[in-house]
C-alpha cells in the first residue's frame, strides 16, 4: 500500500492512520471482533477505513496509539498488540467452567470441623454419625481413630451414596493408652495432671468415602505434643477459662490451650484441631471434589 492510496470499506467506519516502514515486514492485521485505532509518524499519512476481517496489504507495519477499543482484539502474533477495554475486560478467551463437583459431607458434628472445612469455600453439609465410640479390649489408640473414621464416614455414606463423605476421629495417645474427650471437669484436671511433662500424640484419623463410585481411603496423622510440666493452679485456670471438656486430651491448641505446650511436631498443621486439611483436600481431590 502506498502512503498516497485511499480506500473506504462499508459498515464500520474505525479509521487507521498508517504509514509504510523503511523496510516493510509484510505484517498482517486480523481483527476478530473491532478495530484498532493508529497512527502515522511522519508526513504524507493517509486515513483508511476497513472492515471486520480485513487485511492491510503487504509491506504494511501498523502500530497502536491507545484509542480505547469496546471488545477484546485478537491479532496475527507480531503484529500489533492485544487491545483491552478501558474497563479492564480481558480479550482472552474465557476459561471454560469447571466440571461439577459431587457434593460433599462432613460425618462429623465437630463445631471445629466444621469451622476448618469451611477454609475451603467449599459447599458441604453436615450428618450426625450413629456409631458406638466404645473402644475395644486393648485397641490401640491409632486403631481406634481409625476404626472410627472409617466407621462414621461408611454410615453416613450409606445415607448420602452419591456424595463424598469425610470420616474422622481423634484420640490422645499417652503411652499407649487412649484418652478421649473428659466431659467433666474432673476428668479434665486429671487428664492434664496426668500429661504434664509428657509426651502425648494425637492420633488424627480421616476418611473419605464414596458408596457410588466405591471410593475410599483413609489416613492418619500422628501429632507429637510435648506438655509443660504444669501445677494444678495453671491446669485450673486454664480449665475454667476454656472449658476444653468436649476436646480429646483437654486442651484446644488453636486458643489459650497453646500456653500449656511446650512443643508441637506434625506435618499438618490443623491436625491437631481435629481435621488435617492437607490430607483431607488430597483424599476429596481423588474423590471427584473440584477443590480449586
Amino acid at each position: 500500500m502506498q502512503p498516497d492510496s485511499r480506500r473506504t470499506t462499508r459498515g464500520m467506519g474505525a479509521k487507521l492512520t498508517l504509514r509504510p516502514p523503511p523496510n516493510p515486514l509484510g505484517r498482517h492485521l486480523i481483527c476478530h471482533s473491532m478495530l484498532l485505532v493508529t497512527q502515522a509518524l511522519e508526513p504524507g499519512q493517509r486515513i483508511i477505513d476497513l472492515e471486520m476481517g480485513a487485511r492491510l496489504g503487504k509491506g504494511t507495519h501498523v502500530q497502536p496509539i491507545g484509542i480505547p477499543c469496546h471488545f477484546g482484539i485478537r491479532f496475527h502474533p507480531g503484529s500489533v498488540k492485544e487491545c483491552r477495554e478501558n474497563t479492564g475486560m480481558s480479550s482472552h478467551r474465557p476459561i471454560p467452567p469447571a466440571q461439577a463437583s459431587r457434593p460433599l459431607v462432613l460425618g462429623s458434628t465437630s463445631r471445629y470441623r466444621r469451622e476448618l472445612l469451611a477454609r475451603l469455600g467449599l459447599p458441604f453439609d453436615v450428618a450426625s454419625p450413629l456409631v458406638d465410640e466404645t473402644p475395644l479390649p486393648g485397641e490401640k489408640p491409632a486403631d481406634l481413630a481409625m476404626r472410627l473414621a472409617l466407621a462414621k464416614a461408611r454410615e453416613v455414606a450409606r445415607r448420602h451414596p452419591h456424595a463424598v463423605v469425610i470420616g474422622c476421629d481423634q484420640v490422645a495417645d499417652l503411652h499407649g493408652e487412649p484418652l478421649g474427650k473428659p466431659g467433666t471437669h474432673e476428668r479434665a484436671v486429671t487428664q492434664l495432671q496426668r500429661m504434664r511433662g509428657e509426651t502425648v500424640i494425637f492420633q488424627t484419623a480421616l476418611a473419605v468415602v464414596c458408596q457410588d463410585s466405591g471410593f475410599e481411603q483413609s489416613d492418619i496423622a500422628a501429632v507429637r505434643v510435648v506438655f509443660r510440666q504444669l501445677d494444678d493452679d495453671e491446669i485450673e485456670h486454664y480449665l475454667r477459662v476454656e472449658q476444653p471438656y468436649d476436646c480429646a486430651g483437654s486442651a484446644k491448641s488453636e486458643g489459650l490451650g497453646i500456653a500449656l505446650l511446650e512443643r508441637i511436631d506434625n506435618d499438618d498443621p490443623t491436625a491437631l484441631v481435629g481435621l488435617p486439611l492437607i490430607r483431607t483436600c488430597r483424599m476429596i481431590r481423588a474423590a471427584g471434589v473440584q477443590v480449586l
